[in-house]
């Protein structure tokens, strides 16, 4: 099969690839290309040619893109909203409101929130997914073991990783590490992680985490710094432990909001050990808009609502420019975390790209969400491109022809393409729920 006449984001394309005449570096940074599949695998990738093909499908000058890639997600928790919902909005009302739904978190419960999050996400238009699963020494085995049968179900379609979270203070307890290890080697699982939080002893606890992880061959993701507390420096703490432990396997981090409220010398001295530790970060702008800046006088009915000033996203720009790798991606789904969204990482983009300014850089932006997430999850030799021996998963912005007319109807018409099949988006009923 061949898909002719895709206009594709030129960051999507293989590095080979000479752009079209319709390429415009700084408004419309995409070009015109013919895809030959095979099966559910892109064969090649070639410049539009005006010529009379067999077995072809003609996509008349519509955007395509790669399956998108969700690097943090928290599919364990989605759609809990209805009956634990967050009526102030703040970060630990969630996290109590969310310790307590716990108690209907059965196999089937959590199975089927994360098969409809799954089904959204693969209507939008996901290719792969990571998500962090609630875990402490006594709770999580039964989500982990959803998640591992959510693999199995969604393999070929959705690469779904598994991040164990828990308190890392954990990770300095006789035995702790250990029994995190097992349990993802018996569920298929993928990465240690947690949340570390400023403490006299976060040095400590970091050496454990980094010890068990290198142990055991395990890479790591942590959420960090999702305030707006400068006092709030884990980050900096993170990059120095890495450097300090000589960990070689990947690290993720994940919100780093505070690094932008930082003094610029912090700001610069922070960066510079991200990089040099070869840390990838990843900004979660829908949630972090939702729940940062949220002032506890604005749940006062006498005075009303207070307008946030301050919206919560990291230094995407400036870490990019040290090199490191930056992605954004979903976080919660319609939980007390954030009481919206439905796992459509184009929304993700699109939100970053507005208060986050990528239209600076807009040739490179759609690496938030293909290229760069693909690489945090170790999968870039299959999905992230347009390229030869990625797979055949596609999206298609139906009549948008320009950068310009996707940005100003993100919500246009979406066809799916897998291998040989082309249908429209078609987004399962929240009755399913």
């Amino acid at each position: 099969m061949i898909y002719k006449n895709a206009l594709v984001p030129q960051a999507c394309l293989p590095e080979e690839f000479v752009p079209t005449a319709c390429y415009d570096a700084a408004i419309n940074p995409a070009s015109l290309a013919d895809i030959h599949v095979e099966g559910k695998t892109i064969l090649s990738v070639e410049p539009a040619q005006n010529r009379e093909l067999s077995n072809c499908v003609d996509l008349k000058g519509n955007m395509v893109w790669p399956g998108f890639i969700d690097a943090h997600m928290h599919l364990d928790k989605a759609h809990t909203w209805n009956r634990a919902p967050n009526r102030r909005g703040e970060f630990w009302d969630a996290i109590e409101l969310l310790s307590d739904d716990k108690k209907h978190w059965t196999f089937e419960d959590v199975y089927r929130r994360a098969s409809f999050s799954l089904e959204s996400a693969w209507q939008h238009g996901a290719s792969a997914i990571r998500t962090h699963v609630d875990t402490s020494a006594d709770f999580g085995e039964t989500s982990h073991k959803a998640m591992q049968e959510l693999k199995q179900v969604w393999s070929g379609r959705i690469d779904l990783q598994t991040v164990v979270l828990c308190d890392v203070a954990e990770f300095a307890e006789p035995g702790f590490g250990k029994q995190m290890c097992d349990l993802l080697d018996s569920t298929d699982g993928d990465c240690l992680g947690g949340m570390p939080t400023m403490n006299p002893n976060i040095d400590a606890q970091l050496d454990g985490l980094f010890q068990i992880a290198a142990d055991r061959g395990f890479d790591v993701d942590l959420h960090v710094d999702e305030s707006g507390d400068p006092e709030a420096r884990c980050l900096e703490r993170i990059a120095e432990a890495v450097i300090r432990n000589k960990f070689v396997g990947k690290v993720t981090c994940g919100h780093c909001c505070s690094l932008a409220i930082l003094d610029p010398d912090s700001q610069k001295r922070t960066l510079a050990k991200v990089a040099d530790a070869g840390i990838s970060v990843i900004s979660l702008p829908l949630c972090n808009l939702y729940l940062q800046d949220r002032k506890r006088e604005s749940c006062n009915e006498q005075n009303g609502p207070l307008t946030p000033t301050w919206r919560g996203i990291t230094l995407v720009h400036e870490l990019k420019s040290h090199g490191c790798t930056v992605a954004a991606a979903s976080d919660n789904v319609r939980d007390a975390f954030y009481a919206f969204g439905d796992a459509d990482t184009f929304e993700v983009y699109m939100t970053l790209l507005r208060i986050g300014h990528l239209d600076l850089a807009l040739g490179n932006s759609p690496d938030y969400i293909t290229s760069h997430a693909a690489e945090i999850m170790g999968l870039d030799n299959t999905v992230g491109k347009i390229a030869p021996g990625h797979r055949a998963n596609l999206v298609v912005f139906s009549d948008v022809y320009h950068f310009s007319e996707l940005l100003s109807r993100p919500a246009s018409k979406r066809q799916r393409i897998f291998g040989d099949k082309q249908w429209e988006r078609n987004l399962p009923s929240y009755s399913d729920l």
